[in-house]
């Protein structure tokens, strides 16, 4: 237990249709007779389905009959007690989808454009005690990305509208070959009011392992804030037993090593056991209270990809080796399990990830046209040891590089990594699903072509691999699937 409190704002949400750029004094002033009972994680689609005022999407051509939802605005409000402030809080909004403006007691907290960046605010001016009203209206996306389209101008893609290309959500939302245009708007990921005293941020843990010796140094580091004192680590074997411990003084930051012996390898599965490990992070005042904890699960296991020269042939070599040993790597493409991201339970993900494993794959690919997935895909691809080649969130099209574009797709990327880069899962990150393809159909790269007539080359080559460089160094980046080097 923690002095901190963190409450997930899951009840008591409404939704109803709302005018275009309505402010909060509009919002707030609509009829009770207007609002429908919503759930958050959730959609407009997901709230009017439920409340009978659309029809299923999925059944017979409904899909044609449920555009109109698409192309309003759309409000959410919220009405939640506070007994008692702690000396901070904040709001964190986990994901919002897309073009979201949030007020709070009728002061506007900021709007956002990109599906994949989480935002946390600091509202303790703001909160008070007893009753709050949060508000956020959702503008109709397609419109919002048309209306940047026609600053910079169209783009060729393969799949949906060509305005999806100015839009940071999942690409898969405007229509593809092989699912509906459903583009859906709302809070898809949790929100949160986290009240706190000391907080840890970004808890991060590099790991040395020697398989051969089956031993592993740690190097843990975080950074702080707040009034905490001390900082104690501790990591747990699978069966939850203690096996190293480190207590530092607190600052900013924080950071120590951990160092395990007899340590028990995670392997992909058809190569040996999966066994995780727990880090475990607390935070203590002087009297030794605990004011915040963090706990990641970790695999102990060595991974890279190898690329050697082949004998009597061009290119290299590409496949990953685990342990030491070489991998034969057998999967499938992963699409988002459903269009109404909130429909997509924890067990849904380890029902899905455990069909993937019977089936005796080892690997799935995260495409690019979709989402960067839930926690609970991750955690059950770490429990039955299927690989995760990680694409960034770009999909057949020549995306723009503009600096407005570059700062949006940079904070989106460092969220990822952040959040995944713990995984033992994790294999690989890959820039881009065909966007290389589709800009040599076109003669913008290829040899002698020069790189700026492909200029989203500079995410893909330049922003996206200096973010894991940075923040996962331990781990392969490739531009893109399909890719091939300049020099191969």
């Amino acid at each position: 237990m923690t002095s901190a409190t963190l409450i997930e704002l899951a009840h008591g949400w409404q939704l109803a249709e709302a005018p275009h750029g309505a402010s909060w004094t509009v919002l707030t002033a609509l009829p009770d007779e207007a609002w429908l009972p919503a759930t958050v994680p959730g959609t407009a689609h997901g709230a009017l389905l439920a409340a009978g005022r659309m029809p299923d999407p999925f059944y017979g051509r409904n899909e044609a009959e449920v555009g109109w939802v698409a192309e309003r605005t759309w409000a959410w409000r919220t009405a939640f007690d506070v007994a008692e402030l702690s000396p901070q809080e904040d709001l964190v909004f986990d994901g919002l989808d897309t073009y979201c403006t949030v007020w709070l007691n009728g002061e506007q907290l900021f709007s956002s454009d990109n599906m994949f960046v989480p935002r946390r605010v600091d509202v303790r001016g703001l909160l008070r005690p007893g009753r709050n009203e949060l508000v956020l209206r959702f503008d109709p996306p397609l419109a919002r990305a048309r209306e940047v389209e026609a600053v910079h101008g169209k783009r060729a893609l393969w799949n949906g509208d060509s305005a999806r290309l100015h839009a940071r959500k999942a690409q898969y939302h405007f229509g593809w070959d092989w699912g509906p245009e459903l583009v859906v708007s709302g809070p898809w990921r949790p929100v949160r009011r986290h009240g706190w005293a000391a907080r840890i941020d970004d808890l991060h843990c590099r790991s040395d392992v020697n398989a051969a010796a089956r031993t592993a140094t740690l190097q843990v580091a975080a950074r702080l804030q707040g009034t905490a004192t001390r900082c104690h680590f501790e990591l747990l074997d699978p069966q939850g037993r203690s096996v190293a411990t480190r207590e530092v003084a607190a600052a900013d930051a924080a950071v120590a090593t951990l160092a395990a012996t007899d340590v028990q390898l995670w392997w992909p599965r058809g190569l040996g056991g999966q066994p995780l490990y727990t880090l475990v992070m607390r935070l203590q005042d002087e009297r030794g209270q605990v004011l915040a904890e963090d706990r990641r699960r970790i695999g102990l296991r060595t991974l890279r990809l190898v690329q050697a020269p082949v004998a009597g042939e061009a290119g290299s070599s590409f496949h990953f080796e685990v342990n030491g040993q070489d991998l034969f790597a057998g999967g499938a493409n992963w699409i988002p399990d459903d269009s109404l991201l909130e429909r997509i339970t924890p067990a849904r993900y380890r029902e899905r990830v455990a069909q993937a494993a019977a089936a005796n794959m080892n690997m799935l690919r995260v495409w690019g046209g979709g989402i960067y997935e839930h926690d609970a895909f991750y955690d059950a691809c770490d429990e039955f040891g299927l690989l995760v080649w990680q694409d960034f969130m770009f999909a057949c099209g020549i995306y723009p590089a503009d600096e407005a574009f570059q700062r949006s797709v940079r904070a989106e990327a460092e969220a990822a990594v952040k959040r995944l880069r713990h995984h033992a899962c994790l294999a690989l990150w890959c820039g881009n699903n065909e966007d290389y393809m589709i800009a040599e159909s076109l003669g913008l790269a290829g040899p002698g072509v020069p790189a700026e007539r492909f200029e989203a080359r500079a995410i893909y080559e330049g922003l996206l691999p200096e973010v894991c460089a940075a923040l996962d160094p331990d781990r392969a980046y490739w531009p893109g699937s399909p890719f091939t080097p300049s020099d191969a």
